[in-house]
């Protein structure tokens, strides 16, 4: 298994127990996080592990969160993989369920994350963030 497998599983395994902190480690001092498709009321681009943090503490909608069907995917550039996942959790707010798909470009140098990048269907945020 490669480093940039390696911290793609991390972290998901991270969020996946809802750890931040332990998802945070992971990160390069410079890292990004963009969510490209991220619903009007939540930015799309956070720039530098404070500002992840930040954002990743500040964001606990969900009571419950479970990753499924993950696939790890190489590319040729031993920096960079794609991973593919669906959840299925509860909000925290409202006790319904949620579930998604994604699609997440990760990249690594230095054992650390310094690009993550999510797509998801922000549609089935409605209700948990834009309330």
């Amino acid at each position: 298994m490669s480093e940039v497998q390696d911290l793609a599983e991390r972290w998901l395994g991270a969020l996946h127990a809802l750890d931040i902190p332990a998802a945070v480690e992971l990160l390069a001092d410079d890292a990004v996080l963009e969510m490209p498709f991220a619903p009007p009321s939540l930015p799309d681009r956070f720039e530098g592990k404070a500002a992840i943090r930040a954002f990743l503490s500040g964001s606990q909608y969900f009571s419950k969160l479970e990753f499924h069907d993950v696939e790890v995917h190489v590319t040729s550039d031993p920096e960079l993989v794609v991973v593919e996942f669906r959840s299925t959790g509860t909000f925290e707010a409202t006790g319904l369920g949620y579930a998604n798909r994604y699609a997440l470009i990760l990249r690594a140098r230095g054992g650390r994350i310094v690009l993550y990048r999510e797509y998801f269907n922000p549609l089935a945020l409605v209700g948990a963030v834009d309330s």
